[in-house]
């Protein structure tokens, strides 16, 4: 298993908006009106046809988003030669269950397919199709947002075929440094570099987040949700993704997080069968991640990437996040061990043997990990721990173990205090080869009995450790 920082360079560009104009007395009448039923007059902007010319289709689509404020298009294909710019309060919709695809064709300028660029527009019902045929820039996008309270829901946003080498597209990018309320639901996204990635901050208290609910993210090259800043998601299912983010290989993760102090929210979710850890979170703080199920990290795609491996769950010098009621499992692959060289420094105090800490030693294979890298300028302080299931566990020469924390956790300078310490309770590892392995400085529910057999607030294997008076094992710092 192997782990080192992925730092990434985001180089913003402004998605351009294509604005249509209106008639000359303010009216969106262009003229070009069907009989309906009963000789009613039908806006042809009420029932497009796709047409061959990738030119006419997004002409066509736009000028009525433009001037009518919605485009509902047939069944078929429309390949578009350019962006399709969403402006305020439009709709695109789908007319039926049968979605119509809305395909990019090659040589088309511009480096999104659809653009919100507006604010409570609402996209339904489609088939988004990137065709990989983007210019390999920064930001590279299917879907691009850049406003606030948009919706795109109840469609795919997809490659028909996975992007060569070097072109690093998004799925959905919500962009925009500072917009919010924005909603991705009931979306299908596959055969991209990336998944979803949030840019936007924290929103202000009583302002809705940025959100992706109900989604299924899969066969994503690297990493499936990046959290650059604050976002939501809940109730997603992401699997099959990391193989290949191009990078030595380092294998990507479920959910990934990098030098991000705006937090996320993630709830409600199945994160499994993905490259590298479930979720991988760097260096960051303010994370709320709550009932979800991460399961079965380091899938290898049937032996075609054997450098696949991980954690269910990794704090890696993360702080001020909660991590509360999951259920962390790695079981049953022995191939999730802690062999890299980059992580010998973590595992064992300065000078001495190489994973010395761990149960297991190099043989370890890890449910949860919250690890203090000696290396780091940042501190893993303040965590919330409770309530979780936490199972690891494997057979032959491998020893499982259900959570391990590393030595300097809870203190600064090493020195600890209430403020600084992070709180373990109500867990349960019981499952896996060994409960946990305690060092650094933290607080395991040490207002409390805990013998054998006691409910939260005590961990149950509390009882386990009592080396110190707060139920530390004794490796303090490095």
């Amino acid at each position: 298993m192997q782990r080192t920082s992925r730092s990434v360079t985001w180089i913003l560009s402004i998605i351009v908006s294509a604005c249509g104009g209106s008639g000359g007395d303010g009216s969106t009448d262009d003229g070009d009106h069907s009989e309906g039923p009963g000789g009613a007059a039908t806006d042809p902007c009420d029932q497009l046809a796709p047409d061959p010319s990738p030119s006419a289709n997004l002409a066509s689509i736009q000028d009525c988003l433009d001037r009518h404020g919605s485009a509902h298009l047939q069944p078929g294909t429309y390949p578009i030669d350019g962006t399709l710019t969403l402006p305020s309060d439009a709709v695109l919709a789908g007319l039926d269950a049968t979605r119509p695809l809305i395909q990019r064709v090659a040589g088309a300028p511009g480096n999104t397919l659809l653009a919100f660029n507006g604010d409570r527009a609402r996209a339904t019902g489609l088939d988004l199709d990137g065709n990989s045929v983007f210019p390999g820039g920064c930001c590279d996008s299917i879907v691009g947002v850049n406003g606030n309270d948009n919706t795109l829901e109840h469609s795919r946003v997809f490659n028909n075929q996975m992007p060569p080498p070097g072109i690093h597209s998004v799925g959905i990018y919500i962009i925009c440094p500072d917009c919010t309320g924005n909603l991705v639901e009931d979306v299908e996204i596959f055969n991209s570099f990336y998944g979803v990635i949030f840019r936007p901050g924290r929103p202000p208290d009583g302002v809705q987040p940025n959100t992706v609910d109900r989604a299924s993210i899969h066969d994503i090259k690297c990493d499936s949700v990046t959290f650059v800043g604050h976002g939501v998601l809940t109730g997603s299912d992401i699997h099959d993704n990391g193989w290949d983010c191009e990078n030595g290989p380092i294998p990507g993760g479920g959910i990934y997080t990098l030098h991000n102090d705006q937090g996320a929210v993630i709830h409600g979710n199945s994160v499994h069968d993905n490259c590298g850890n479930g979720l991988d979170l760097v260096e960051s703080s303010n994370f709320d991640i709550a009932d979800n199920h991460v399961y079965d990290p380091g899938n290898q795609f049937g032996g075609a990437f054997p450098y696949c491996g991980g954690i269910a769950v990794a704090f890696f010098t993360m702080s001020h996040s909660t991590l509360r009621n999951n259920l962390i499992e790695n079981n049953n692959r022995p191939w999730n061990t802690v062999t890299a060289p980059a992580w010998i420094d973590w595992f064992r105090p300065a000078g001495g043997a190489p994973w010395s800490d761990l149960p297991g030693g190099a043989a370890t294979v890890l449910g949860f990990l919250l690890v203090r890298d000696p290396g780091s300028p940042y501190d893993a302080i303040g965590n919330s721990i409770e309530g979780n299931q936490m199972r690891a566990s494997c057979s032959g020469d491998c020893v499982g173990v259900g959570y391990f924390v590393s030595r300097g956790t809870g203190l600064v300078g090493g020195d600890w205090s209430a403020a600084t310490t992070n709180y373990f309770t109500g867990n349960d590892p019981f499952g896996s080869n060994v409960g946990s392995r305690r060092c650094g400085g933290n607080w395991y529910a040490a207002n409390s009995i805990c013998d054998a057999g006691a409910g939260a607030p005590c961990n149950t294997d509390d009882y386990q450790h009592t080396a110190t008076e707060l139920r530390n094992d004794p490796c303090r710092d490095y």
